[in-house]
């Protein structure tokens, strides 16, 4: 089973959001449910620059012994915090280079690219 919730804003200059998912019972073995939560945001600085924030919470929890089996990680949460800058080079094409941090002090840096048709 799952439950997935959304709320959103958008104006002409930012939008946020926040979501909530959980899934009960996770690859079918009861007690193995997962929980999380994401708040996430656009700021338009203007029409080619855009700055992007993400945040995001997991959690997990089993109450079974097949726990010890499947190695799942009971009880362990993590976070994930997302910050980048969007570019547009026309309608079609954009970049974003990202930083990613996460609760392991690990810090990644990424690009996406988008093409659209």
């Amino acid at each position: 089973e799952n439950l997935g919730l959304f709320a959103g804003y958008e104006n002409d200059m930012f939008n946020v959001g926040f979501e909530f998912n959980t899934q009960f019972n996770n690859e079918y073995f009861a007690g193995h449910d997962r929980t999380g939560i994401s708040l996430f945001g656009t700021y338009k600085m203007n029409d080619k620059i855009n700055i992007l924030a993400r945040y995001d919470h997991g959690a997990s929890k089993d109450n079974s012994d097949i726990a010890n089996i499947m190695n799942w990680k009971h009880g362990k949460d993590c976070d994930v915090a997302m910050l980048g800058m969007q570019y547009k080079f026309n309608k079609f094409v954009s970049i974003a280079p990202i930083i990613r941090y996460n609760d392991q002090h690990e810090v990644y840096g990424y690009l996406s690219a988008k093409i659209a048709f």
